[in-house]
């Protein structure tokens, strides 16, 4: 294993595993302005000095890897006369056209 060089991070523990946790008053980040796992995203996080980035990658149905945080996907479908419907569908279970 190779230490890194660099300041220390602030570390919290986080079901048995040290997470680094970095307090919003050293954090100047406008994320208003940036939407969570895009590229944008992980560009301004580069530009702002951070050490890493964390992300999660899923299989489409179709096999294509993509960066997506939850399981399933909300889907909305309104119908005349009636309420719109939630369906919560797993992203595994949708091709990338569809996504």
């Amino acid at each position: 294993m190779t230490a890194l060089k660099g300041p220390p991070l602030n570390k919290k523990h986080t079901n048995d595993s040290i997470t680094p946790s970095f307090p919003s008053a050293t954090r100047p980040v406008q994320t208003k302005f940036v939407s969570e796992n895009t590229l944008a995203s992980f560009k301004g996080a580069f530009q702002l000095g951070f050490d890493f980035v964390e992300f999660d990658i899923q299989l489409s149905k179709d096999k294509i890897p993509i960066v997506y945080h939850d399981f399933q996907v909300a889907i909305t479908l309104k119908r005349k006369r009636q309420q719109t419907e939630l369906f919560m569908v797993p992203v595994k279970d949708l091709t990338l056209p569809q996504l």
